[in-house]
């Protein structure tokens, strides 16, 4: 994994952290994950290590 993938992650644990700290967590930018690493994975490009984007 290269630099911008490390940064990728980083903030996406950071906004996961952040949004599933909340009472009711965005289900739209959670994609419904209660799970920190599941969450990021969504927000995480594919190239990253993230979800599959299926066209």
């Amino acid at each position: 994994m290269d630099d911008d993938c490390d940064q990728e992650w980083e903030a996406a644990y950071f906004e996961c952290e952040n949004l599933l700290s909340q009472k009711n967590p965005p289900i739209g930018v959670t994609g419904g994950c209660m799970n920190i690493h599941q969450c990021a994975k969504g927000l995480v490009s594919q190239l990253c290590g993230g979800n599959l984007v299926v066209n």
